[in-house]
Order: structure tokens, then C-alpha cells, then sequence
């Protein structure tokens, strides 16, 4: 089976003790019509997630990873969703508690429930430990991005922006504006 034919889904699965050590990958491939390939590639790009029993959602990014009796897996496939499509994300000025960061336009801030391969946040996060959103932009939106290096650089820079900051948008309209 190609990728292409397979169409958009939301699986969710919960894990047996039949299931129990055995492979995420696996287990979701014998529970869907999704190859393992498939699998992987969703792994990668951030789209499946493993909810281990008393604790929190997270994503599942390694092949590797084994469930549990009582884990949830659930994955999201969305074939019109480009992961291999790359952003141009640049550091404009850095601290050691924050970073504030050119998002291009078509970029996302964040991924969504299908994928967060190639969002700001991803992206910084491969490159800092911890990473912790201060303010958004929608995706059809280029423009500054603060991002905080810990929780506590977070609530301070969270608290200065709705006190104090003033967002100004610019729209560059191409064509004849009308009515």
C-alpha cells in the first residue's frame, strides 16, 4: 500500500495486555490500515502520540517505543499536510533566558494534532532544552516569535507582553482592492 491511497484519519487505540512490550510501531500497524513505513514517517513528523497510564499525552517520535496494558495510542494521518516542506526560521536576538525568532509566513508557531516536524517551536526545540512559547502567530503571518528557555522566563515575558507590548500588523495587498 502507498501512501497516497491511504486517506486522511484519526486512529485511537487502546493497548491490550496481549499488546503489552510490544512495539508502538506494531501495535498501530496491526490495529489500522497504516503501513509501518507509514508509521515511522508519522513518528518523525510529530503526528502520533502514546498516553502512558497516569500521566500525560506526548508525543511518540521513536520506532523503538513500547506500550504498556492501558496505553492509548492515537495518530493522525493528514496526506495534504507537506512535512518535507522546509522554513527559514531566524534567531533576531538571544539571552540566556529567551530567544525571539523570525517566523517566516506559511510557517506554523506550533504543530497541531497532525504534525510539529517543521513549526518554530520544533525547530528550537532541537536546539534548546527546554523551550516555552510566549507569544503566537498565525501561519499566514511573518513575524517576531518569543520563545522563553524556562517556565519562570516565561510568566515574566508573558506578564510584559499583555501589559505592555502593542502588535501592529501590515498587509501588502497585491491587486485591485474593490467595495
Amino acid at each position: 500500500m502507498t501512501h497516497e491511497k491511504v486517506k486522511k484519519q484519526d486512529i485511537q487505540y487502546t493497548c491490550t495486555k496481549e499488546d503489552n512490550g510490544s512495539l508502538l510501531v506494531d501495535v498501530l500497524s496491526l490495529n489500522s490500515n497504516l503501513t509501518k513505513s507509514l508509521i515511522k514517517k508519522l513518528m518523525t513528523n510529530g503526528s502520533v502520540f502514546q498516553s502512558f497510564k497516569g500521566s500525560t499525552r506526548r508525543r511518540a517520535r521513536k520506532a523503538r517505543n513500547t506500550v504498556k496494558t492501558g496505553d492509548i495510542i492515537e495518530c493522525f494521518y493528514d496526506p495534504s499536510i507537506d512535512f518535507e516542506k522546509e522554513h527559514q526560521f531566524k534567531c533576531m536576538y538571544e539571552s540566556k533566558n529567551f530567544g525571539i525568532y523570525l517566523k517566516p509566513a506559511g510557517a506554523r508557531t506550533e504543530g497541531t494534532k497532525y504534525g510539529d516536524k517543521t513549526s518554530l517551536l520544533r525547530y528550537v526545540e532541537k536546539l534548546k532544552r527546554y523551550v516555552f512559547l510566549v507569544n503566537r502567530l498565525d501561519m499566514e503571518i511573518e513575524g517576531l516569535v518569543v520563545m522563553a528557555y524556562n517556565s519562570k522566563s516565561q510568566n515574566i515575558l508573558q506578564q510584559i507582553w499583555r501589559d505592555h507590548v502593542i502588535k501592529k500588523y501590515q498587509a501588502i495587498v497585491l491587486g485591485e482592492v474593490t467595495g
